[in-house]
């Protein structure tokens, strides 16, 4: 289990348990709960904990893990503590589990956050059967508060959970103290699975269609996935040695190619708000996108990036040229985008928001509805 270090005086301070994957996990969330962890804020105002409910390896590990983190929550919510339980939830097994937890949470008395990631929910419930309907809503209405991303979320929410009271608590980011210094031939990133979820096959046709331009440029497309089928299509483009697949990357490696990265592009077919545009536009790359989700609430046509729509290789094709050949234009939309992003997703104004929502459920009744 992953819990905090606890202060000499954390008993004076209100408890706060979050629980999801392992902070040490790949994805959104884990990165959510990383910029938690180490957010003076919020550690100075509560005993922040956390119980990863998974970690990864085989399904009879993973059982014997979140079965020892219902252990350990129990433990929390019968003890004099009565703590704020902060769940994070997606899509498809995540709800399930996390719909356990906050049954259990509930059942015990504390206050519940229930916090929505990923885009893909909206989709997960409407393709459920009446049954499994009938069990999300009921998850939903059980929690003292739902936190979404955006505002477009609230509204999704509002459609599949008849819960129209949705907060929305943007995701933190740690903005670096230097700004993203780029490369030649320009690079563009892209972080996220090998999916065509998330547009990896679009961005490699506009890459090739980029190439028959004669527009050079170094393509990095790091994440998780079959890499070895898009290596395969990867050798059928026109120069197949300008695209580098180097698999997951976290930590430094994932920095260094932040640091090196003159555009950012992720044309997804659904999303939430991804944490790896947050990070992009915190380095100060611009970013290239689609309007799905909630990343229309961050990245701005023209502002801090371009917008184009989700499959269109020629138009992602058209926004990329614009700024690979106007090394002026990435870097006034960067400078804007980190300046921007720094104001709104910054983990010291990320960690205002969850105080105060904190706050108006220990004040309030504090009882799930």
């Amino acid at each position: 289990m992953q819990t905090s270090a606890s202060a000499p005086d954390t008993q004076r301070r209100p408890v706060v348990v979050h629980i999801g994957p392992s902070r040490d996990a790949r994805g959104g969330i884990a990165s959510v709960l990383q910029a938690y962890a180490a957010s003076a804020r919020l550690n100075d105002a509560y005993d922040v904990r956390f119980i990863a409910t998974s970690r990864g390896g085989s399904k009879l590990a993973a059982m014997f893990h979140y079965l020892a983190a219902l252990r350990e929550l129990r433990t929390l919510t019968h003890s004099p503590l009565r703590p704020i339980v902060h769940v994070h939830m997606a899509s498809g097994g995540s709800f399930w589990r996390k719909s356990i937890v906050l049954a259990h949470a509930a059942r015990a008395g504390c206050p519940t956050v229930l916090h929505l990631h990923g885009g893909g929910f909206r989709r997960f419930a409407e393709r459920s059967g009446r049954l499994v309907r009938r069990r999300i809503r009921r998850t939903f209405a059980r929690a003292t508060c739902v936190v979404v991303l955006s505002r477009e979320w609230v509204e999704n929410v509002a459609a599949v959970t008849g819960r129209a009271d949705a907060v929305v608590v943007p995701n933190p980011v740690i903005v670096p103290e230097e700004c993203a210094s780029g490369s030649e031939p320009p690079m563009v990133l892209f972080l996220g699975r090998l999916s065509e979820r998330k547009g990896t096959d679009t961005l490699l046709d506009a890459a090739a269609i980029l190439q028959s331009r004669g527009v050079r440029a170094t393509y990095v497309l790091a994440g998780d996935g079959d890499v070895a089928e898009w290596r395969k299509r990867v050798a059928l483009l026109p120069d197949p040695e300008e695209v580098e697949l180097p698999g997951w990357v976290s930590g430094n490696a994932k920095y260094d190619l932040l640091s090196s990265a003159d555009v950012f592009c992720l044309p997804s077919l659904y999303e939430g708000v991804p944490m790896s545009i947050l990070e992009a536009l915190a380095w100060g790359v611009p970013c290239i996108a689609t309007p799905v989700g909630g990343v229309s609430s961050v990245v701005a046509d023209g502002v801090n990036g371009a917008l184009v729509p989700p499959g269109d290789a020629s138009a992602l094709a058209d926004a990329l040229m614009r700024l690979l050949t106007d090394p002026a234009e990435r870097r006034r939309l960067g400078r804007v985008g980190r300046e921007g992003i720094a104001r709104t997703h910054g983990i010291d104004a990320v960690a205002d928001a969850l105080d105060a929502l904190y706050r108006g459920m220990r004040t309030s009744a504090g009882s799930p509805r």
